[in-house]
C-alpha cells in the first residue's frame, strides 16, 4: 500500500498532474477544436515543448500543496517528476 507521504506518491502525482494541466489548458483555450486536432496543431507549429512547460504549473500547485500538508517526501517526488519532464522539454526544444 502506498503511503500518503512517500516519494512514490509524489512522483506518480507529479507525472499525472501535468496531463490534467494540459487538458485544462486545452479546455480553456481551444475547446472549439478536438483534442486530437489541438495536439496535431501544436506539434505542427513546434509548440509542444512550450505547452508541456505551461502544463507543469499543475506540478507547482501540487508541490506547494504537499508542502502545506507537511508531506515533504511527496513534494520531493513531485520535483523528481518535474525534472523528468524538464529533460523531455530540453529534448523537444533543442535536440530534436
Amino acid at each position: 500500500m502506498i503511503r500518503k507521504n512517500s516519494k512514490l506518491t509524489g512522483f506518480v502525482s507529479g507525472i499525472i498532474a501535468p496531463f490534467l494541466g494540459f487538458y485544462i489548458y486545452y479546455l480553456i483555450s481551444f475547446h472549439q477544436m478536438t483534442l486530437r486536432a489541438f495536439i496535431e496543431r501544436i506539434t505542427e507549429f513546434g509548440l509542444l515543448a512550450s505547452v508541456i512547460s505551461l502544463s507543469l504549473i499543475a506540478n507547482l500547485i501540487l508541490f506547494f500543496w504537499f508542502l502545506r500538508i507537511k508531506a515533504d517526501n511527496s513534494a520531493f517526488g513531485v520535483i523528481g517528476a518535474t525534472f523528468i519532464y524538464g529533460m523531455i522539454i530540453v529534448y523537444l526544444k533543442f535536440l530534436r
